[in-house]
């Protein structure tokens, strides 16, 4: 037997059922009262239950619990996460050289970064100054 449910709308009274709805209100009613009531009224819906031996009667079946993992995306690595948001957090090479920090390590803080930085890090140094 259908459920349906006073969606939206004022307040009605319906005398095939002798009951008065609100928005909320439910009842159990045949199939032609819930066709009635959803498709003609229009501010009703149908809220059936599957319940266990029941057919599905709703506007899609039911969901089925999946039986293992369904989650077709390539796994995450934590590490690369991790990894990912420390390179975020580091600031631009030209950031942290403005700020006297060494971009390529945390063993210098200082106004002479740019010195540390090309005795330390050549390779990385030299292709800073490249890209500016």
């Amino acid at each position: 037997m259908p459920t349906v449910e006073k969606t939206h709308g004022s307040r009605v009274y319906i005398r095939p059922l002798e009951q008065r709805f609100e928005i909320g209100d439910q009842a159990d009613v045949d199939e032609e009262m819930a066709a009635y009531l959803c498709e003609e009224r229009g501010d009703f819906e149908r809220v059936d239950a599957l319940q266990e031996g029941d057919e599905w009667a709703g506007d899609s079946p039911p969901w089925e619990e999946p039986d293992g993992d369904t989650n077709d995306e390539p796994k995450v690595d934590a590490d690369d996460v991790v990894d990912t948001l420390e390179e975020a957090e580091k600031p631009r090479p030209e950031d942290a050289i403005e700020m006297g920090l060494c971009p390529w390590c945390s063993e210098y803080e200082g106004e002479n970064v740019g010195m540390h930085a090309s005795r330390s890090h050549p390779d990385e140094w030299d292709e800073y100054n490249e890209e500016d």
